[in-house]
């Protein structure tokens, strides 16, 4: 019935039951962005990542689906993208990488295992700056990328929600969606 819940880089979250090892947005080794950032250090021993069965990517910046770290994970593991445009860039990539990707609706409760259920929660920051600075008649909604996850451990009862980017969050949106779910 126990459940670790531990935060690795940026929005890199592992989930580990009795049974499964869930990680979101798998960013540990890469250098991405030529080496410019990365708010972690790296883990000394990295074998937990083999026992990975399961990968969530919330969308399409790579600090949320490094190669490098991703060709640790078994792949074996099932990795699921939210079905949002730009998205198949994604998943092409991830199947290029070995893995068999399934694209899954914003909103939709799904079954990963007898121990974890999922959704994606859609995005929350579509303002991610000041109104003014955006351009007069553009369309925000395609910067509304950065989805997020709310997973269900069964065993233990509990509802996790991570937000997988760092802006700004419509709270009367959040709270819209979580009205009947219990968060630990």
């Amino acid at each position: 019935m126990s459940l670790k819940v531990r935060s690795l880089n940026n929005a890199t979250t592992l989930l580990s039951g009795e049974s499964d090892s869930i990680i979101v947005d798998p960013w540990i080794l890469g250098r991405l962005y030529c080496g410019s950032w990365s708010p972690t250090e790296i883990p000394k021993d990295l074998t937990f990542l083999q026992g990975i069965t399961h990968v969530l990517i919330s969308h399409l910046h790579e600090d949320h689906w490094d190669a490098d770290t991703l060709d640790l994970i078994p792949k074996s593991a099932k990795v699921f993208v939210p079905d949002k445009p730009f998205n198949d860039v994604v998943e092409n990539r991830i199947t290029e990488f070995g893995f068999q990707c399934e694209t899954v609706p914003i909103g939709d409760w799904i079954r990963l295992s007898k121990e974890f259920d999922f959704k994606v929660i859609p995005s929350l920051n579509d303002h991610a700056q000041s109104d003014e600075m955006y351009i007069e008649g553009y369309e925000t909604s395609v910067t509304s990328i950065d989805t997020g996850f709310l997973l269900c451990h069964k065993p233990s009862d509990t509802n996790h929600l991570l937000l997988c980017d760092n802006s700004p969050y419509d709270t009367a949106k959040l709270n819209n969606l979580l009205d009947d779910v219990a968060l630990t």
